[in-house]
């Protein structure tokens, strides 16, 4: 839509004390709703890092899963051992990129837990359950590329398992494209790349050599070669 579009925000910024020193933490009141512990609604950062995961009732700190509970107005909060059953995750080692995983960040089906362990090396244990990818970042120099659901299909995080995550490349793209007369019409914002697990890949822009598209005549076999 044209013109501008104006929402109500705000976050809450302070620390969490750790063995190594204090983390900074900001919790965003991302629905705007005047509160900031609205799990799975809301959002915080925790880290020097600029990549927000959603509001979550369980958080890393010094490698132990706590449970987080933030009072309505985020000016306090409490932190306790989190005692139900979990899974390991490995979402770092098996990306397959020349890019470097920046952000990787899940979200569990009932909206309570959600993580950002893109850029943690190796594997993470996190409450057992289903969990869905909601977003990610991949970097290479200066240059962003986000990453969403596209086509994946749900993590089943099952107890006490393992799970090693194969995603990345090879990357693959579908696109359309429109006869007129003999001539094919071919939009480049008509592209969408798809990485080994589903994941979607936007902003992407390819680094040297453009990549090629061929469409092919069932009638003729006749081959259009198409670069962007």
């Amino acid at each position: 839509a044209n013109g501008w579009e104006w929402a109500p925000g705000g976050a809450m910024v302070g620390t969490i004390s750790t063995d190594a020193g204090p983390v900074p933490v900001k919790v965003i009141d991302q629905n705007g709703n005047g509160k900031f512990n609205d799990i799975g609604s809301d959002a915080m950062i925790v880290g020097n890092t600029d990549h927000a995961m959603m509001l979550s009732s369980t958080v890393f700190v010094d490698d132990k899963l706590q449970l987080l509970k933030i009072a309505d107005d985020g000016r306090s909060f409490r932190l306790s051992p989190f005692q139900g059953r979990t899974s390991e995750i490995d979402m770092s080692t098996s990306f397959n990129s020349k890019a470097v995983l920046l952000s990787s960040v899940i979200l569990s089906a009932d909206q309570k837990h959600s993580f950002d362990i893109g850029a943690i090396e190796g594997p993470v244990r996190v409450p057992a359950g289903k969990y869905s990818v909601v977003s990610g970042v991949v970097g290479l120099g200066q240059h962003r590329v986000e990453i969403k659901a596209g086509k994946m299909k749900p993590l089943d995080l099952m107890a006490d398992r393992a799970k090693k995550f194969d995603w990345g490349g090879p990357v693959s793209s579908e696109f359309k494209f429109a006869r007129v007369g003999d001539q094919v019409q071919f939009s480049p914002n008509s592209i969408w790349y798809f990485g080994k697990a589903g994941e979607q890949y936007t902003g992407w822009h390819p680094i040297g050599k453009s990549p090629e598209f061929k469409v092919v005549d069932a009638e003729t076999q006749v081959v259009l070669e198409v670069a962007i």
